[in-house]
């Protein structure tokens, strides 16, 4: 369904049980409830401009969730209860100016890409919270320096850091 001018999601029950990945990007889509039961959905993409309304979401383990104004990524920060079982988030290119708390998600999420964003320090705090982390790219911001990653060091294998202006290492 992606690239089309969707403004809300279809009703997908019909399909639901077999349906696992789920492409919404390249729509205007501002509310997800329609879709009906995602018992099966464990990745869902979507791109948007618009809040997408994120209610019945227990089952998704992945979501790619790219939005292009920065007041939205607030409230969708202050949701993650909604995904328990959450494991790989994409918050790429809207526009954070810092690295955010992932309280609700910090003990399943696994890969994390906060590329092209505007992130000019990474709270060490919150970074090593995420107890399960194993990517996290962070290409392309404006990081000057490095935290000192103790909290993910025994499961971090991808760290991305590119593109930055990082002046001072320090990782002990």
């Amino acid at each position: 369904l992606s690239n089309n001018a969707l403004t809300s999601a279809p009703n997908l029950d019909i399909i639901s049980d077999t349906l696992s990945t789920l492409y919404l990007t390249g729509n205007d889509i501002s509310d997800i409830d329609n879709l009906g039961s995602l018992n099966n959905i464990a990745t869902l993409h979507i791109h948007t401009d618009n809040y997408p309304i994120l209610t019945d979401t227990q089952m998704i383990k992945s979501i790619n969730l790219c939005i292009g104004k920065y007041p939205i990524v607030n409230d969708i920060l202050q949701q993650w209860h909604w995904f328990e079982i959450l494991t790989t988030l994409c918050l790429d290119k809207i526009s954070l100016t810092s690295f955010p708390s992932f309280f609700g998600v910090h003990d399943t999420l696994t890969s994390l890409s906060l590329k092209y964003n505007y992130i000019t320090h990474i709270d060490e705090e919150n970074l090593n919270n995420l107890t399960k982390l194993h990517t996290l790219n962070l290409q392309g911001n404006h990081i000057v320096s490095t935290p000192s990653f103790y909290g993910v060091a025994g499961t971090l294998k991808y760290l991305y850091l590119g593109q930055n202006r990082i002046t001072g290492w320090n990782i002990t």
